[in-house]
């Protein structure tokens, strides 16, 4: 049998064609081009509505808001309460009834921070006896020569804990003179016996009788034992009328004159011991958060926004020449595959073909003519 190779390239270009598909040649569908936008916001509304343009321009694309994708990746609370402990001062020694009176604060304020009261409870314990220290300065105004400061004083210490006083009798430790000056005021009486003698004994000085006392004023200071550098007689004058005692005749005289003045701080100071006593006091808890108020929550939310590039309607195909279309289907990478199958099939067949050509002309047939009895 002959075999007519012809046939095995029409069906194959029949297979080419046909998944070329029938008529024209479409141009390939144009790949749709994505664009993404991203936006972090925070709200109070974990399903906040996030917003993005409608439309968006690379420069050479548009863009048409396709979708907006929202997720929570983070919250926390819009305010942290502060917390202040305190305890309500003073304390109530050992006085139930009067540490109820008196309630602690709804509100206090510190570094311009409002704390509201969250909780509070009486507490009660024992104060262990312990020494306190005590001191007190204590003024001494207008003091004189002969005056003697206090060698002791009371000093008065308050209980920090219990609110309590507690006094002593502590010694004088040291002191100060912070001013001085000669002041009025100076003065004592005198009396002249045997006044009508023709003179007088001050000790072991007789004094003519009519003379000017005051100029025996340093005398009469020895005679009372004054320092005369802190007093000074400016002035001895008779008082009243001479009057007769025992038969003496006496005569009263008054002597004036200046002093010299100190004022003095002393400081008096020593261990005071204060015994054991019982406390109540409130021990409270405050908040920056009224009660009942609740924290508002922040929410971290992450948009995704997507977007779709605008591809404008297709231009018009026209129809196709038939050269054309068998330029194009020539050309087309599948129409080549499949020619290039042929061609090697068709060389193998044409080899196989001298083949079998070449075996034949070798071949010798022997004719007999001898009938066969």
């Amino acid at each position: 049998m002959k075999l007519d190779f012809k046939w095995f390239l029409v069906p194959a270009m029949v297979v080419a064609i046909s998944h070329q598909g029938y008529g024209g040649f479409p141009a390939a569908a144009e790949e749709q081009l994505m664009h993404i936008e991203e936006k972090t916001v925070e709200s109070t509304d974990p399903s906040i509505e996030v917003n993005f343009d409608q439309t968006y321009n690379d420069g050479t694309n548009q863009y048409q808001l396709s979708k907006v994708e929202t997720q929570v990746i983070d919250s926390w609370p819009a305010a942290e309460a502060a917390k202040k402990e305190q305890s309500l001062e003073p304390f109530f020694d050992a006085d139930l009834a009067l540490a109820k009176e008196h309630l602690p604060a709804r509100e206090i304020e510190e570094d311009g921070i409002t704390y509201y009261l969250a909780s509070s409870e009486i507490v009660s314990e024992v104060v262990e006896a312990r020494t306190e220290y005590g001191k007190a300065e204590i003024r001494y105004d207008g003091l004189e020569y002969t005056d003697e400061l206090p060698e002791s004083e009371q000093v008065t210490v308050s209980d920090s804990l219990t609110g309590k006083e507690y006094s002593k009798e502590l010694p004088r430790s040291r002191y100060q003179v912070v001013d001085e000056r000669w002041t009025a005021g100076f003065s004592f009486d005198v009396k002249i016996y045997n006044y009508d003698a023709d003179s007088y004994l001050l000790g072991t000085l007789e004094i003519p009788k009519g003379s000017d006392l005051t100029q025996y004023g340093q005398t009469f200071l020895s005679h009372l034992g004054l320092d005369p550098n802190y007093y000074r007689i400016d002035n001895i004058v008779l008082s009243g009328e001479p009057y007769e005692v025992d038969g003496e005749l006496i005569q009263n005289a008054i002597a004036s004159g200046t002093k010299r003045t100190v004022d003095v701080i002393a400081v008096y100071e020593g261990a005071i011991n204060l015994p054991s006593a019982e406390r109540y006091y409130y021990k409270c808890t405050y908040s920056s958060i009224p009660a009942g108020e609740e924290i508002a929550t922040i929410y971290k939310i992450k948009a995704t926004a997507s977007y779709e590039q605008v591809i404008e309607a297709a231009h018009e195909v026209k129809p196709m020449s038939l050269w054309d279309q068998l330029i194009r289907f020539i050309t087309t990478p599948v129409t080549l595959a499949v020619l290039l199958v042929l061609l090697f099939f068709i060389v193998f067949l044409m080899l196989i073909k001298r083949k079998k050509k070449k075996e034949e002309s070798s071949m010798t047939y022997i004719k007999s003519d001898k009938k066969t009895e």
